[in-house]
């Protein structure tokens, strides 16, 4: 079985007139003491009526292409962070 602890997430919004927002769940690997990001995980825009300071996965799943577009968002911007996060290569 797989384990893991999500300690923080990185919150992406977009930036249309009506702003959507993601949630991606960041997991500590006690091999390497770094942040990353569970591939296998289905990424979700938050539901709206989710308050802020909660995590939310219960609105729609994100399309394969708008999927494609935030990984390679989050891999330029874990790349940024290589003391902090893991290298993610995208999916």
């Amino acid at each position: 079985m797989d384990y893991y602890v999500r300690l923080d997430i990185i919150r992406y919004r977009t930036g249309e007139a009506i702003r959507r927002m993601v949630d991606v769940p960041l997991i500590y690997d006690k091999t390497t003491g770094l942040l990353g990001i569970k591939r296998n995980i289905l990424w979700k825009w938050r539901n709206p009526q989710v308050p802020l300071n909660a995590w939310s996965d219960s609105g729609p799943a994100l399309s394969e292409t708008e999927r494609l577009d935030l990984s390679e968002k989050l891999r330029l911007f874990l790349a940024k962070h290589p003391k902090k996060y893991e290298q993610f290569v995208g999916l």
